[in-house]
């Protein structure tokens, strides 16, 4: 670790812990250009956002700057950026991964976020864990000297889906900008016991996904409550070893007509654990 690494926990704006909500819950997947994403988490009472910036026009140097007004004319504050790296193949494939890094590193400072969020390739990717920890060795410096934390998010048969896993990269990496983004459904999906990875490694948690998850080895996330996801022992267990990061409330849109009712139900499910009254 460099002596000049920044905290990234200092760019965070009021307490250590956050809620927010992701721009999912309101565009789903699709290209809406954040269109109802603006107009729904407003709504809300949540000022903090976490944009899934998966399309080339939300990542332009126009599309950053246009959208870094949009939100904040909204009342929104983007905290977190969402994307979708290792999908590069063939001997090219780590100068691919680092450049699409640097750059949305790069994003994240031009909408103010603190937070870089991303999973892996499929478990049967070429490379797998060991490229991604090789990609880690050259964006992780960057992160450090711009205080941005890399979250690394499990997924459902993903190359970041077991405590395993995480273990490989931290035993790799030694950084403090690094750490696990804690996706609720998919550890459920996965059958992987969240209260025992949050005990193994505790300082290493700093994002929190709130979403539920109808049952092990699906990914069919449901509304709150109508899963298998225990949140209330998970959540309270990393507040009590000092998690000091954002919760997000990560639904993916279920239908347009009720995609109010169904992310304030996930805010007032997780409120109680965050400074945001």
């Amino acid at each position: 670790m460099r002596d000049n690494v920044r905290d990234t926990a200092l760019l965070r704006a009021g307490e250590p812990i956050q809620l927010a909500v992701a721009s999912i819950g309101a565009d789903h997947f699709g290209d809406e250009d954040f269109a109802y994403a603006l107009d729904v988490l407003p709504e809300l009472g949540v000022p903090n956002a976490e944009l899934m910036c998966w399309h080339p026009r939300n990542i332009t140097p126009d599309g950053l700057k246009r959208n870094r007004g949009r939100f904040l004319d909204a009342g929104l504050n983007p905290v977190s950026v969402h994307f979708l790296p290792f999908r590069g193949q063939g001997p090219f494939h780590l100068t691919t991964e680092v450049a699409n890094f640097l750059w949305m590193l790069h994003a994240c400072r031009e909408l103010g976020a603190s937070v870089l969020k991303f999973t892996g390739a499929s478990r049967k990717a070429e490379g797998g864990l060991k490229a991604a920890i090789e990609v880690f060795r050259h964006v992780v410096p960057v992160a450090e000297d711009m205080g941005i934390s890399l979250v690394v998010e499990n997924h459902f048969q993903n190359a970041f889906e077991f405590k395993e896993d995480y273990e490989a990269i931290f035993s790799e990496i030694d950084s403090p900008n690094i750490g696990v983004c804690l996706d609720m459904g998919h550890f459920a999906s996965s059958g992987v016991d969240m209260v025992d990875l949050i005990e193994t490694m505790p300082d290493k948690i700093h994002h929190i996904d709130a979403k539920d998850c109808r049952a092990q080895g699906t990914t069919d996330f449901v509304r709150f409550g109508a899963g298998i996801v225990p949140f209330d022992p998970v959540i309270s267990r990393a507040v009590e070893l000092g998690f000091s990061g954002y919760i997000v409330v990560e639904l993916p849109r279920i239908d347009k007509s009720t995609m109010v009712e169904d992310l304030r139900a996930g805010v007032e499910l997780v409120r109680k654990y965050t400074s945001v009254r």
